[in-house]
Formats: C-alpha cells, structure tokens, sequence
C-alpha cells in the first residue's frame, strides 16, 4: 500500500507510516480530486488545538484553490479556478490516533466545520474511539454540525 502525503512524499511501508504518523501534526493521508482524508497521532487538547486547526486551514486552503489549467485561443496555459457545486468535496478527519479530546478539542472540531460548512466543503470524523465519540457527542455544536461516523 502506498500513501501520498502531498508535497512529493510517498511513503511505501506501514513502518514508515507508523513513523511519520508518530509526529504530532495532523497528516494529509489520502488527496483526492474532491476528497481529503487528514489523520492526527496525537491527543487534541488546549494546548494543540491553535496548531491543529492552522494545518488544518493550510489543507482547506490548498483544496479551495486548485486550479486547472486551461488554454485560451492563444494556446497559452492560464490558471483558471473552477467554481465547485455546493458540498462537491469532502474533509475527512480519521481519528484512530486520538486517544483524548478536551472540550477545547472538542471546539476547535466544531469552529472548523462551520469554517468549512460555509466554504460548502463537508466535514465528516471518522473511527473516533469510544471516550472520543461519546465527548464528542455530548458538546453542544449548534445544529449538531459534527458528523460522526464509527
């Protein structure tokens, strides 16, 4: 199995993996057309949040501004941004690696879907652990934004 975590790096082993995961940053796992997969080794406390959710806004950011190239008559290529139909792409945060979220965790989870809710990009948290999920649950998060899937 092969993971590509952007910016030219491929990692061809589940012991690389596993050593790259240990970093306590969240990791760009799978990058596609309209899906991002991001996992995070680490527990999501006070402490990491402000980090988590910057890197978290540098993968949105990236995703928001693709561009296609196009040629124009004079068979010049010209960036050109394509705008995207409402909810076409997709964040997905894999929590396997958290083993703890605080309520200030809990927050930075909820402030970043409404960030992404109105970009129209979906944010769904996948293999939560029990503690995790059952916190998770039990914040308010306005219209119950934080989808959850186990």
């Amino acid at each position: 199995m092969i993971f590509s975590l952007g910016k030219g790096k491929t990692i061809k082993s589940e012991e690389d993996l596993r050593k790259h995961l240990a970093r306590t940053s969240p990791a760009l796992l799978e990058d596609g057309n309209d899906t991002r997969v991001v996992f995070f080794a680490s527990s999501l406390f006070y402490f990491n949040c402000e980090r988590f959710e910057k890197k978290i806004q540098k993968i949105v950011d990236k995703f928001e501004d693709e561009k296609v190239l196009v040629k124009d008559s004079s068979h010049e290529q010209t960036p050109m941004v394509i705008e995207e139909k409402e909810n076409e792409k997709t964040l997905i945060f894999d929590m396997q690696g958290v083993s703890n979220v605080d309520l200030s965790g809990a927050c930075a989870l909820v402030k970043i879907q409404q960030d992404l809710k109105s970009k129209n990009i979906l944010f769904i948290i996948k293999n939560p652990n029990e503690n995790v999920s059952s916190f998770i649950s039990g914040v308010p998060n306005g219209d119950n934004l934080l989808r959850v899937e186990v």
